[in-house]
Protein backbone atom coordinates (compact mmCIF):
# COMPACT_ATOMS: atom_id res chain seq x y z
CA UNK A 1 0.00 0.00 0.00
CA UNK A 2 2.98 2.20 0.83
CA UNK A 3 4.60 1.64 -2.60
CA UNK A 4 1.80 2.19 -4.53
CA UNK A 5 0.60 5.28 -2.59
CA UNK A 6 4.66 6.85 -3.52
CA UNK A 7 3.98 5.37 -7.29
CA UNK A 8 0.68 7.74 -7.16
CA UNK A 9 2.66 10.64 -5.82
CA UNK A 10 6.08 10.55 -7.74
CA UNK A 11 4.12 12.41 -10.84
CA UNK A 12 3.26 15.64 -9.21
CA UNK A 13 1.52 18.16 -11.15
CA UNK A 14 3.72 21.00 -12.60
CA UNK A 15 1.75 24.22 -12.28
CA UNK A 16 4.81 26.44 -13.06
CA UNK A 17 4.55 25.51 -16.79
CA UNK A 18 0.94 26.67 -16.60
CA UNK A 19 2.05 29.63 -14.89
CA UNK A 20 4.31 30.08 -18.33
CA UNK A 21 1.26 29.52 -20.35
CA UNK A 22 -0.71 32.39 -19.06
CA UNK A 23 2.06 34.63 -19.66
CA UNK A 24 2.86 33.97 -23.08
CA UNK A 25 -1.13 33.87 -23.77
CA UNK A 26 -1.24 37.07 -22.22
CA UNK A 27 1.75 38.60 -24.20
CA UNK A 28 -0.20 37.47 -27.22
CA UNK A 29 -3.23 38.68 -26.16
CA UNK A 30 -1.85 42.04 -26.14
CA UNK A 31 0.24 42.24 -29.17
CA UNK A 32 -3.15 41.25 -31.06
CA UNK A 33 -5.15 44.22 -29.27
CA UNK A 34 -2.27 46.83 -30.11
CA UNK A 35 -2.13 45.55 -34.00
CA UNK A 36 -5.87 45.74 -34.04
CA UNK A 37 -5.62 48.99 -32.40
CA UNK A 38 -3.22 50.16 -34.48
CA UNK A 39 -5.72 48.91 -37.87
CA UNK A 40 -8.51 50.93 -36.72
CA UNK A 41 -6.84 54.30 -35.77
CA UNK A 42 -5.23 53.77 -39.18
CA UNK A 43 -8.64 53.11 -40.74
CA UNK A 44 -10.19 55.58 -38.94
CA UNK A 45 -7.82 58.40 -40.09
CA UNK A 46 -8.19 57.50 -44.15
CA UNK A 47 -11.96 57.32 -43.67
CA UNK A 48 -11.70 61.17 -42.40
CA UNK A 49 -8.79 61.51 -45.02
CA UNK A 50 -11.45 60.62 -47.61
CA UNK A 51 -14.24 62.59 -46.45
CA UNK A 52 -11.81 65.45 -46.11
CA UNK A 53 -10.53 64.95 -49.28
CA UNK A 54 -14.54 64.66 -50.85
CA UNK A 55 -15.52 67.74 -48.81
CA UNK A 56 -12.71 69.49 -50.94
CA UNK A 57 -13.68 68.39 -54.36
CA UNK A 58 -17.14 69.62 -53.48
CA UNK A 59 -16.35 72.68 -52.28
CA UNK A 60 -13.65 73.49 -55.08
CA UNK A 61 -15.94 72.60 -57.83
CA UNK A 62 -18.50 74.73 -55.68
CA UNK A 63 -16.10 77.84 -55.93
CA UNK A 64 -15.13 77.22 -59.75
CA UNK A 65 -18.54 77.32 -60.64
CA UNK A 66 -19.18 80.69 -58.44
CA UNK A 67 -16.12 82.17 -60.41
CA UNK A 68 -16.88 81.15 -63.59
CA UNK A 69 -20.23 82.28 -63.68
CA UNK A 70 -19.14 85.93 -62.51
CA UNK A 71 -16.81 86.06 -65.21
CA UNK A 72 -19.05 84.97 -67.60
CA UNK A 73 -21.03 88.56 -67.30
CA UNK A 74 -17.67 90.58 -67.63
CA UNK A 75 -18.16 93.55 -69.88
CA UNK A 76 -16.97 96.80 -70.64
CA UNK A 77 -18.68 99.84 -69.82
CA UNK A 78 -18.50 101.27 -73.34
CA UNK A 79 -20.91 98.36 -74.39
CA UNK A 80 -23.71 99.77 -72.08
CA UNK A 81 -23.45 103.19 -73.65
CA UNK A 82 -21.77 104.21 -70.15
CA UNK A 83 -18.52 106.22 -68.50
CA UNK A 84 -16.26 105.49 -65.53
CA UNK A 85 -14.67 108.16 -64.05
CA UNK A 86 -13.22 106.45 -60.80
CA UNK A 87 -12.26 102.54 -62.20
CA UNK A 88 -9.67 100.77 -60.22
CA UNK A 89 -6.92 100.38 -62.10
CA UNK A 90 -5.63 102.28 -64.66
CA UNK A 91 -7.61 101.31 -67.46
CA UNK A 92 -10.21 102.33 -69.76
CA UNK A 93 -14.32 102.08 -70.20
CA UNK A 94 -13.70 99.91 -73.01
CA UNK A 95 -11.95 97.33 -71.28
CA UNK A 96 -13.88 94.99 -69.47
CA UNK A 97 -10.80 93.41 -66.54
CA UNK A 98 -9.20 96.45 -64.54
CA UNK A 99 -6.83 94.01 -63.09
CA UNK A 100 -5.29 90.19 -63.81
CA UNK A 101 -2.80 88.29 -61.99
CA UNK A 102 -2.08 85.00 -61.42
CA UNK A 103 -3.87 85.16 -57.92
CA UNK A 104 -6.61 88.41 -58.20
CA UNK A 105 -9.01 89.13 -61.54
CA UNK A 106 -11.16 92.11 -61.38
CA UNK A 107 -13.84 93.30 -63.76
CA UNK A 108 -16.85 94.78 -64.44
CA UNK A 109 -19.93 92.50 -64.91
CA UNK A 110 -23.45 93.11 -66.36
CA UNK A 111 -26.39 93.29 -64.09
CA UNK A 112 -28.92 94.39 -66.56
CA UNK A 113 -29.42 97.56 -66.15
CA UNK A 114 -27.40 100.24 -67.87
CA UNK A 115 -29.24 102.90 -65.20
CA UNK A 116 -27.74 101.43 -62.24
CA UNK A 117 -24.51 101.02 -63.81
CA UNK A 118 -21.92 98.11 -64.08
CA UNK A 119 -20.67 96.49 -61.01
CA UNK A 120 -17.23 96.10 -60.09
CA UNK A 121 -16.46 92.33 -59.07
CA UNK A 122 -12.82 91.53 -57.69
CA UNK A 123 -11.89 87.22 -57.09
CA UNK A 124 -8.66 86.65 -55.05
CA UNK A 125 -6.90 84.80 -52.51
CA UNK A 126 -6.38 86.83 -49.46
CA UNK A 127 -5.61 85.26 -45.78
CA UNK A 128 -8.32 85.95 -43.56
CA UNK A 129 -8.62 84.99 -39.71
CA UNK A 130 -5.02 82.71 -40.78
CA UNK A 131 -6.78 81.25 -43.32
CA UNK A 132 -6.10 81.67 -47.31
CA UNK A 133 -8.94 81.77 -49.00
CA UNK A 134 -10.58 82.58 -52.20
CA UNK A 135 -12.87 85.84 -51.67
CA UNK A 136 -15.63 87.65 -54.24
CA UNK A 137 -15.72 91.31 -53.74
CA UNK A 138 -18.72 93.20 -55.54
CA UNK A 139 -18.85 96.81 -55.83
CA UNK A 140 -21.48 98.69 -56.97
CA UNK A 141 -21.23 102.02 -57.89
CA UNK A 142 -20.84 104.70 -55.66
CA UNK A 143 -24.54 106.07 -54.62
CA UNK A 144 -22.81 109.91 -55.03
CA UNK A 145 -22.06 109.05 -58.74
CA UNK A 146 -23.02 112.34 -61.39
CA UNK A 147 -25.59 110.81 -64.01
CA UNK A 148 -24.05 107.75 -65.81
CA UNK A 149 -19.88 108.61 -64.98
CA UNK A 150 -19.86 106.60 -62.73
CA UNK A 151 -17.15 106.02 -60.03
CA UNK A 152 -16.15 103.59 -57.07
CA UNK A 153 -14.44 104.20 -54.48
CA UNK A 154 -13.22 102.60 -51.67
CA UNK A 155 -15.34 102.72 -48.27
CA UNK A 156 -15.01 100.42 -44.75
CA UNK A 157 -17.39 97.16 -45.32
CA UNK A 158 -20.34 97.23 -42.98
CA UNK A 159 -19.88 101.21 -42.63
CA UNK A 160 -23.23 103.66 -43.51
CA UNK A 161 -23.31 104.09 -47.07
CA UNK A 162 -20.96 101.78 -47.81
CA UNK A 163 -21.97 99.58 -50.55
CA UNK A 164 -19.02 96.74 -50.47
CA UNK A 165 -19.75 93.29 -50.11
CA UNK A 166 -17.88 90.45 -49.57
CA UNK A 167 -18.19 86.26 -49.91
CA UNK A 168 -15.82 83.58 -49.34
CA UNK A 169 -16.37 80.86 -51.82
CA UNK A 170 -13.55 78.47 -50.77
CA UNK A 171 -11.16 77.92 -47.83
CA UNK A 172 -7.91 76.31 -47.31
CA UNK A 173 -6.38 77.51 -50.63
CA UNK A 174 -2.62 76.43 -50.45
CA UNK A 175 0.04 79.41 -50.87
CA UNK A 176 1.63 80.38 -54.05
CA UNK A 177 -0.61 78.66 -56.57
CA UNK A 178 -1.87 80.22 -60.19
CA UNK A 179 -5.86 80.66 -59.05
CA UNK A 180 -6.09 82.27 -63.21
CA UNK A 181 -4.44 82.27 -66.60
CA UNK A 182 -5.52 84.81 -68.96
CA UNK A 183 -5.49 83.46 -72.74
CA UNK A 184 -6.23 85.99 -76.10
CA UNK A 185 -8.51 84.73 -79.02
CA UNK A 186 -5.50 82.97 -81.02
CA UNK A 187 -5.52 80.90 -77.84
CA UNK A 188 -2.05 82.67 -76.45
CA UNK A 189 -1.52 82.56 -72.71
CA UNK A 190 -1.33 86.04 -71.79
CA UNK A 191 0.93 85.52 -68.66
CA UNK A 192 1.28 88.57 -65.93
CA UNK A 193 4.85 89.76 -64.24
CA UNK A 194 4.84 87.88 -60.71
CA UNK A 195 2.89 89.57 -58.56
CA UNK A 196 1.67 92.07 -61.11
CA UNK A 197 -1.29 92.59 -63.55
CA UNK A 198 -1.54 92.31 -67.04
CA UNK A 199 -0.56 95.70 -69.07
CA UNK A 200 -3.50 97.82 -70.56
CA UNK A 201 -2.88 95.95 -74.19
CA UNK A 202 -3.42 92.59 -72.26
CA UNK A 203 -6.56 93.61 -70.50
CA UNK A 204 -8.16 94.46 -73.62
CA UNK A 205 -6.66 91.09 -75.04
CA UNK A 206 -8.36 88.58 -72.38
CA UNK A 207 -10.60 86.62 -74.39
CA UNK A 208 -11.14 83.42 -71.77
CA UNK A 209 -9.98 82.99 -68.37
CA UNK A 210 -8.58 79.70 -66.96
CA UNK A 211 -10.06 78.99 -63.04
CA UNK A 212 -8.26 76.66 -60.93
CA UNK A 213 -8.74 76.06 -57.64
CA UNK A 214 -6.73 73.70 -55.60
CA UNK A 215 -7.70 72.86 -51.94
CA UNK A 216 -5.48 71.05 -49.26
CA UNK A 217 -7.88 71.38 -46.11
CA UNK A 218 -7.20 69.32 -43.05
CA UNK A 219 -8.61 67.78 -39.60
CA UNK A 220 -7.62 66.12 -36.50
CA UNK A 221 -6.89 63.36 -37.08
CA UNK A 222 -5.10 63.79 -40.95
CA UNK A 223 -4.55 66.37 -43.94
CA UNK A 224 -5.74 65.52 -46.97
CA UNK A 225 -3.78 65.68 -50.47
CA UNK A 226 -4.11 68.86 -52.61
CA UNK A 227 -7.44 68.62 -54.83
CA UNK A 228 -7.56 70.88 -57.97
CA UNK A 229 -10.89 71.52 -60.13
CA UNK A 230 -10.44 73.48 -63.37
CA UNK A 231 -12.24 75.33 -65.75
CA UNK A 232 -12.22 77.51 -68.53
CA UNK A 233 -14.63 80.18 -69.52
CA UNK A 234 -14.87 82.61 -72.67
CA UNK A 235 -16.31 85.96 -71.98
CA UNK A 236 -19.54 86.05 -73.97
CA UNK A 237 -20.10 89.98 -73.64
CA UNK A 238 -16.69 91.83 -73.50
CA UNK A 239 -15.22 89.70 -76.35
CA UNK A 240 -12.07 91.34 -78.41
CA UNK A 241 -12.84 93.71 -81.15
CA UNK A 242 -16.45 93.98 -80.09
CA UNK A 243 -16.44 96.83 -78.05
CA UNK A 244 -19.57 98.80 -79.86
CA UNK A 245 -21.80 95.30 -79.64
CA UNK A 246 -24.55 95.23 -77.48
CA UNK A 247 -24.02 92.62 -74.94
CA UNK A 248 -26.02 89.36 -75.20
CA UNK A 249 -29.42 88.72 -72.64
Amino acid sequence: MIRRALRRGDQPRDHGFSLIELLVSMVIFGILITLITGLLIKTQNQVAGLKVRIDDVDQARMAVDATTRAIRTAIEPAQLQVSCGNCSGTVSQSTAFTYASATKAQFFTNNGSTTNGPTLVTIATMVVNGVNVIMKTTQPPDASSVGMNWTYNACTIGSAGCLIQQLVIARGIPTGLTLFNYYDETPAELVPSAGASLGSYGLNSIDSVAVNVTLANSNKFTAAKPTTIMARVQLPNARTGLISVSPSP
